[in-house]
């Protein structure tokens, strides 16, 4: 299974995004913010403003976990 790694909005919090920024700004819908807190999907575009707004890789915000290791 892919899933985050770590906790997106602690570091978005850390580049000045609260949630209600992202919400103001229209940066990311509540869908997907619901998304990130409960380790669901996570299209590309939401990827692409990830390492836009916290300048790193993919890689820097996915893992791989076996899902019998689960």
């Amino acid at each position: 299974m892919i899933r985050y790694k770590g906790d997106i909005f602690a570091q978005l919090k850390e580049k000045g995004y609260s949630t209600h920024r992202l919400r103001e700004e229209h940066i990311f819908g509540e869908r997907q913010m619901q998304e990130f807190r409960k380790n669901g999907e996570f299209p590309h575009k939401a990827l692409n403003k990830l390492c836009s707004i916290l300048g790193g890789q993919p890689g820097d915000f996915l893992e791989y976990v076996d899902d019998e290791k689960e």
